[in-house]
């Protein structure tokens, strides 16, 4: 079977509680057991990605073979003025 791989992206100010990190976490292991996915690519402007980030990296415990690959834009047109 080939293995699959999931792009993550969210919005910057999400905000989490314990039931949502764990449907997430539900839903990443789901995604790896069930789905084949292996890869998993992460933006890293928001805190959804930073989250999944972190779940997804829990997981890699229970699961070795996952990776994780986080993709950064440093072009003008993607960076904040703040920055």
């Amino acid at each position: 079977m080939t293995s699959k791989t999931s792009c993550i992206i969210g919005h910057r100010n999400a905000e989490f509680n314990e039931i949502k990190i764990k449907k997430l976490t539900e839903f990443f292991e789901n995604l790896i057991v069930n789905n084949n996915v292996k890869i998993f690519l992460f933006g890293s402007r928001s805190n959804f990605d930073f989250i999944c980030h972190k779940i997804v990296t829990e997981l890699k415990a229970k699961y070795s073979f996952i990776q994780r690959k986080c993709y950064t834009c440093r072009s003008e047109t993607c960076t904040l003025e703040s920055e």
